[in-house]
């Protein structure tokens, strides 16, 4: 059974906020504060283009 569109764009939320912030964290040497804000547009550009992509692109509903 297939995800909807709408759990696979928040796995990909959750998935890419940890992933940006712990690259801007340890890579980029951000202070905590920074790095939890600095990663929250990334994740959410990806979510939007991951539920883009399978609501009207791949349509799978």
């Amino acid at each position: 059974m297939a995800r909807s569109p709408r759990r696979r764009a928040l796995v990909v939320f959750a998935a890419g906020y940890v992933v940006v912030m712990l690259v801007s964290l340890f890579a980029f040497e951000y202070g905590l504060q920074r790095a939890v804000v600095s990663s929250l547009f990334p994740a959410i550009g990806a979510a939007v283009g991951v539920y883009i992509a399978n609501r009207f692109v791949l349509r799978n509903r």
